[in-house]
C-alpha cells in the first residue's frame, strides 16, 4: 500500500511542477508580449502639465505614470479610462451620435472631423482596455503558478513524510 501512496504523491508532485512551469511561462509570455506591443506604439503617459484642470480622480489615476512610456496594462487602463475617456466626453458625442450627425449632413466638414476623431479615440480606448484585460489574465495566471508551486511543495513534504517519517512507526490494527 505504501508504494502506491509514494507513487501517487510522486505523480502529483511532477504534475504540479510541470503545471507551475507552464503557467509561469504563460504569464511571462503575456506580460512580455503586452510590453512589446504597447511599447511599439510609443505612447507616452501625460505629464503633470497635461493633467491640469482634470478631475482629481483622473489625476490620481494618471499621476503615478506621468511622462513614462506605456508598457503595462495598468498604464493602458489609466490612459484609456482617465485620459482618452475624459477627452471623448468633452467632445459631447458618442461615436454613434457623431456618425449619425455626419451622415445626416455629409457636407459638414466639422461633423465629419468630429466623427473621425471620436472613432479614433474610441478605437484606441478599446484596444488599450483590451491590453489591460490581457494583463489581468497574465496576473491571474502568474498568481495561479505560485499557488501551484505551493501545492507542489506541500505534495513534496507529504512525500518526504511518507518516505522518511511514516516508516518509523509500526502499523496498528484497527
Amino acid at each position: 500500500m505504501r508504494w502506491r501512496i509514494l507513487a501517487l504523491l510522486s505523480a502529483v508532485f511532477i504534475g504540479l511542477v510541470v503545471l507551475t512551469g507552464v503557467m509561469h511561462a504563460a504569464a511571462d509570455y503575456d506580460h512580455q508580449t503586452l510590453a512589446n506591443q504597447l511599447g511599439a506604439q510609443q505612447i507616452t503617459m501625460p505629464t503633470a502639465a497635461a493633467l491640469k484642470g482634470m478631475a482629481q480622480v483622473d489625476v490620481d489615476a494618471l499621476a503615478p505614470y506621468a511622462g513614462q512610456p506605456m508598457t503595462t496594462g495598468g498604464q493602458a487602463e489609466a490612459y484609456a479610462d482617465h485620459y482618452i475617456a475624459v477627452h471623448l466626453r468633452e467632445m459631447g458625442k458618442t461615436y454613434s451620435q457623431a456618425s449619425a450627425a455626419a451622415r445626416t449632413n455629409p457636407k459638414d466638414a466639422q461633423a465629419a472631423a468630429l466623427e473621425q476623431t471620436v472613432f479614433q479615440g474610441t478605437t484606441l480606448r478599446s484596444m488599450l482596455l483590451n491590453a489591460w484585460g490581457w494583463s489581468q489574465v497574465g496576473d491571474d495566471v502568474a498568481l495561479g503558478s505560485w499557488v501551484m508551486a505551493g501545492l507542489a511543495l506541500v505534495t513534496w513534504l507529504a512525500f518526504m513524510f511518507e518516505l522518511v517519517v511514516a516508516p518509523r512507526y509500526p502499523r496498528t490494527a484497527l
